[in-house]
C-alpha cells in the first residue's frame, strides 16, 4: 500500500501535470484571429449600377462599395433585403438570410461572390452574405430623404432611393382600408395621388407589422423607398411614423 503522504504527493503531481498539459494545448491551438476582408478597388453605387449592361455581372475580384442602409427587413415589409445608398445612387441588397444589416448602418459591401442583376426592372445585388460581404463601420447614420413630388420621380435617378413625397394623399376610395391583408398574409397595392392627379403605388406586405393600419384620409407627406416592378414605380413604407397625412385634402 502507498502511504497517505505518498498518495497526496502523487495526486498533487498528477493535477500539476494535467494543468501543464492544458496550458500547452491552449498555447499551441488557440483560436485563430478572424481574417480581414480585403478592400480592393473602391467604386460608387452609380459606378456599380453602370456595370449592368443587360446581363448579370458576377464579381470574382476584390471590389468594395461604401453605403448607408436606408431600409432593413425588421418590420416585415421586405424580406431578406436591404436598401442602401451613397451620394450617387441606391441599390437593393438581396441577402442570403434575414437580418444582419439595419437601417442607419454605415457599411462597406465587399462584392466578391455577389451578382449584379435586375428583377422585373429593379437593380439588385444578389447572394449577399452578411458575414462575408458586409463590414459594419458605424450605426445610427440616418440618411436625409430627397423631398420630391410624384411628378418628379424618375425610374433611373430615384430607383432604390429614400424619398419624402410632399402634398400627397391616398385615393378617397381607399381611405380607411388596411394597407395590407395580415390575416391572409397578402400584399396589397394602394394608390397615392397628388393634387394634379399624378399617382404612385404604395406596396405593403401582409407580413409587415403595420399591415392592418388604415390608409389615412388627409393630405401631407410620406417617407419611403422607391422601388420598381416592370414599368411601375412603387413606394415601400419603413414605418407609420413617417406617414404624416393629416392636412386638408385637395380635390373632391
Amino acid at each position: 500500500m502507498i502511504p497517505a503522504t505518498g498518495k497526496i504527493l502523487y495526486i498533487t503531481a498528477l493535477i500539476a501535470g494535467i494543468l501543464l498539459l492544458q496550458s500547452c494545448v491552449h498555447d499551441d491551438f488557440g483560436e485563430p484571429e478572424a481574417s480581414e476582408i480585403p478592400v480592393g478597388e473602391v467604386i460608387s453605387i452609380a459606378e456599380l449600377r453602370s456595370m449592368h449592361q443587360g446581363s448579370q455581372v458576377y464579381f470574382d475580384r476584390d471590389v468594395s462599395v461604401y453605403a448607408t442602409v436606408t431600409m432593413d427587413d425588421k418590420n416585415g415589409n421586405i424580406y431578406r433585403s436591404a436598401f442602401v445608398e451613397d451620394e450617387t445612387a441606391a441599390i437593393n441588397l438581396r441577402m442570403m438570410a434575414p437580418g444582419g444589416v439595419y437601417q442607419g448602418d454605415s457599411i462597406r459591401i465587399y462584392l466578391k461572390g455577389t451578382t449584379l442583376g435586375t428583377y422585373q426592372g429593379m437593380m439588385q445585388l444578389d447572394n449577399v452574405n452578411a458575414d462575408k460581404n458586409i463590414i459594419k463601420l458605424a450605426t445610427q447614420r440616418e440618411v436625409e430623404p430627397l423631398s420630391l413630388g410624384i411628378n418628379q420621380l424618375d425610374h433611373q435617378t430615384h430607383q432604390g432611393r429614400l424619398v419624402r413625397l410632399e402634398n400627397v394623399q391616398f385615393l378617397s376610395s381607399e381611405v380607411g382600408e388596411p394597407l395590407a391583408d395580415s390575416e391572409n398574409l397578402q400584399t396589397i397595392n394602394r394608390t397615392l395621388e397628388d393634387c394634379s392627379g399624378n399617382t404612385l403605388i404604395v406596396r405593403t406586405s401582409g407580413y409587415s407589422n403595420f399591415a392592418d393600419q388604415p390608409a389615412p384620409g388627409g393630405n401631407g407627406t410620406i417617407v419611403g423607398i422607391i422601388a420598381q416592378y416592370q414599368q411601375d414605380l412603387q413606394l415601400y413604407i419603413r414605418n407609420m411614423n413617417e406617414v404624416v397625412l393629416d392636412g386638408p385634402r385637395c380635390g373632391k
